[in-house]
């Protein structure tokens, strides 16, 4: 699917007139970056349904220029973004949306606005009755938004989203917003700019307490940031003297190869994070197959005694946490075999080596011991 929303983008761009040399450099600077590094290949609704979304700016795009695909075809591809996610579904609603307006005002078909219409309330029709056929009502769908929506403030909440984009896709996004001024003034893409920008700035705000949550929730600003920085290469392509059009396009490429580069040789924080909770989860795994029964299958220091959702989400039951070393060490008397989880770089390293050799799993900065081995360790 990754793969797919790249020959889509790139597809979309085209059609819409940009260059070949500046959507390749628009597409490689921006999915060069850890955004698509890594994220690309996690099973989540905002990874996902991007190629769904693609699909639907480009038919919208194709018939917003008179060019519209087939009715039934165009129809398709809005049910399955509106079955995708949330988000896609969104952007199926504003494409509709607009394509309504340019038939009021300049007396357009309204066919392409009835097939989106109808595929995206179709796709969404179904969508609410599988959330009604498996829950029963409404009731945690209602819930899960009340939780999503929930956040800072409007300044904290930009302040924490940029500072996801900053660490996730920082070059690309300092092309694309020196591109965007050419986006907003190239009137080739400049309502596929808006567009995109549009829904995804809403659907960020509106639902801004899982957008604060998850770096990844703005995945699909992989399209506007692509977009800008298209328009603003192409923009540089069509300025340069014709004999220096071949200099401007290997400064280009090299410029869009630096950042695939850069995010390769340069792990942002979000790629450490993730690696450390994978090693979690391993090591939870590992913990659960020594621990059979009920009760938690891992114990770990925590000092304001806060549950960790990883543990509980691999091992089907919350972890146990210690508050201090003293609740280790009452613990590691009654419990001396039970699994712990232990932060290796919280300890001095002649401490750590004992911890690795005693270690039941080793993963990354973690290791998983005895209790009493936990215990001994922290004294």
């Amino acid at each position: 699917g990754s793969l797919a929303a790249i020959v889509l983008l790139c597809r979309l761009l085209l059609d819409a007139g940009l260059s070949r040399m500046a959507v390749a450099a628009g597409v490689t600077a921006t999915f060069g970056s850890a955004m698509f590094l890594v994220y690309g290949t996690m099973l989540d609704t905002p990874v996902t349904s991007l190629p769904f979304t693609l699909g639907v700016l480009l038919a919208w795009q194709r018939a917003r220029r008179g060019r519209p695909r087939p009715h039934l075809a165009t129809a398709a591809v809005a049910m399955l973004a509106a079955l995708a996610s949330w988000q896609s579904f969104a952007f199926a609603a504003c494409a509709t949306a607009l394509l309504g307006f340019d038939a009021l005002r300049k007396r357009r078909s309204w066919r392409p606005v009835v097939a989106f219409g109808v595929g995206a309330t179709l796709g969404i029709a179904l969508t609410a009755s599988w959330i009604h056929w498996v829950y029963g009502s409404f009731t945690p769908l209602q819930e899960n938004r009340t939780y999503r929506s929930t956040g800072a403030g409007l300044f904290t909440t930009l302040d924490v989203q940029l500072g996801h984009l900053t660490d996730l896709m920082p070059i690309a996004l300092l092309l694309g917003a020196i591109g965007a001024y050419f986006a907003a003034r190239d009137e080739r893409v400049r309502a596929l700019f808006g567009l995109s920008t549009f829904v995804i700035v809403s659907y960020a705000l509106v639902f801004r307490g899982a957008a604060e949550m998850h770096d990844y929730w703005n995945y699909a600003a992989l399209i506007p940031v692509s977009i800008a920085t298209a328009a603003g290469a192409d923009h540089v392509l069509r300025r340069v003297p014709s004999d220096r059009h071949r200099l401007a396009s290997c400064a280009l490429a090299l410029c869009s190869l630096g950042c695939l580069v850069i995010a390769l040789i340069s792990p942002s924080h979000a790629e450490l994070v993730l690696e450390n909770g994978l090693g979690t989860v391993s090591l939870a795994r590992t913990a659960a197959e020594r621990t059979p029964g009920d009760g938690p299958h891992v114990a770990y220091i925590s000092s304001d005694g806060s549950l960790s959702r990883w543990i509980d989400y691999e091992t089907g039951a919350p972890g146990l946490p210690l508050v201090d070393v003293d609740a280790l060490r009452a613990f590691a008397l009654t419990q001396p075999d039970f699994p712990v989880l232990v932060v290796l770089p919280l300890l001095p390293a002649d401490r750590q080596t004992y911890v690795t050799d005693n270690a039941i799993g080793v993963e990354g900065p973690y290791a998983l011991v005895p209790a009493r081995i936990a215990e001994a360790a922290h004294r």
